[in-house]
């Protein structure tokens, strides 16, 4: 969102998390910065690589903080108790403990965290049990989701994003 000044006859567009105020006579002056909340993210999924890719689309969107990543259901598990998170990205096929599992013990200890399960897998059995188990959501990690990502971290409580497969 963008905000447009007047300052004698300069506009200027600025983000609106960002106010400067312009003296066209000396150099361009920061006044105040808007504080935006971050949206605190975990990543849990089994393999590192896919972690690791993911953070970085993710930190590349902007406004997001990864505080945490787990590799199976049963460390997310030990992590939410301790840390708090706005949002979970979570796979579905995991050891020890799977995300469906694991989505589903997060909610009845959590009820307000949004889990988005992500799979390989682009199947109507994985994603009608995450559902089940109570995740907000369900991307396939061979899609280009990047859009859909941007659009999950602004606004998690929406549910239902354009673009996204219904089954």
């Amino acid at each position: 969102m963008h905000r447009l000044l007047r300052v004698r006859c300069f506009y200027l567009i600025v983000p609106m998390r960002v106010l400067l105020f312009f003296n066209p006579c000396t150099r361009l002056t920061f006044v105040s910065s808007i504080q935006t909340k971050m949206t605190r993210v975990i990543i849990v999924d089994n393999e590192a690589t896919f972690r690791k890719g993911l953070k970085t689309i993710l930190q590349n969107i902007g406004d997001v903080d990864v505080v945490a990543e787990a590799s199976n259901g049963e460390e997310f598990l030990k992590l939410i108790d301790e840390i708090t998170a706005d949002l979970v990205f979570m796979d579905v096929k995991m050891p020890v403990l799977d995300g469906v599992e694991a989505t589903r013990k997060a909610i009845l200890s959590h009820p307000g965290l949004h889990i988005i399960g992500f799979s390989s897998y682009e199947n109507e059995d994985y994603i009608n049990r995450m559902v089940e188990a109570g995740a907000c959501g369900y991307l396939t990690k061979s899609g280009d989701n990047y859009d859909l990502l941007s659009q999950i971290i602004n606004n998690p409580d929406a549910g239902i994003f354009p673009g996204a497969k219904k089954f």
